[in-house]
């Protein structure tokens, strides 16, 4: 058994192993994302990156790499983000795993679109598309595909298909905060009703179905406006 070939040998991967497989049943058994996380964080302690791993090391440390990944997406720290699933992507070298990369795909898109790359965005997205069609995966399928729509419905310079009005925009910031529904009501002296309206409303001018796509394209719309006020400044 390779386990044992790794205490004997004092190689404390197998340690790693372990919490990676915690992490991967945590993620089965639908816990609570936080719990996966932190499965993958102790993980990734014990498994570092080195050449000439056994291949279920590489693995393992892929999709730790993947789930801290997306947590640190989730919380805004995109560049943090990208650095570690471009290390998932590299650790998940052939013949690795299809079903993983299918997800380092698709998360990486959405890291660049959050950056507001959106050639790189696209061609990490339709990569995962085309991956997911093989697998038979549809969860990917439908979520790479309603990110591309998203993206050409935004257009050229990702703007919205309709303008958000001002409370939309408010409510779209707490979102991005990671504010819940009742904080932002309390934020903005309005029922958790009425926040939860607004919602719906700019979910569908933004063609997102969720609070993480939302944040990315706000994010990248934040870009966008940076840059075009960079181009207008005299030089």
């Amino acid at each position: 058994m390779a386990e044992e070939g790794w205490r004997r040998s004092g190689d404390l991967s197998w340690i790693g192993a372990i919490y990676a497989h915690r992490a991967l049943s945590a993620l089965l058994e639908e816990a609570s994302f936080a719990s996966v996380v932190s499965y993958a964080r102790q993980a990734l302690v014990f498994l570092p990156r080195k050449e000439a791993v056994d291949f279920r090391v590489q693995m393992y440390r892929s999709a730790c790499l993947l789930f801290v990944g997306r947590e640190q997406l989730a919380c805004g720290k995109v560049n943090e983000a990208r650095e570690m699933l471009l290390q998932a992507k590299a650790d998940n070298l052939p013949p690795g795993n299809q079903f993983l990369a299918v997800d380092i795909h698709l998360t990486l898109g959405q890291i660049y679109l959050a950056q507001g790359e959106r050639n790189l965005a696209q061609q990490y997205l339709r990569q995962s598309l085309s991956e997911a069609h093989e697998l038979h995966d549809e969860k990917v399928i439908a979520e790479a595909q309603r990110t591309l729509t998203g993206i050409e419905e935004r257009g050229e310079r990702g703007q919205f298909v309709e303008p958000l009005s001002a409370q939309e925009e408010r409510v779209l910031q707490g979102l991005c905060s990671g504010l819940s529904n009742q904080e932002i009501a309390n934020e903005l002296i309005i029922s958790v009703n009425t926040v939860k309206y607004h919602i719906k409303n700019l979910y569908q001018k933004l063609g997102v179905s969720n609070r993480l796509q939302a944040s990315q394209v706000e994010r990248q719309l934040r870009h966008s406006s940076y840059v075009d006020t960079q181009q207008q400044k005299p030089h």
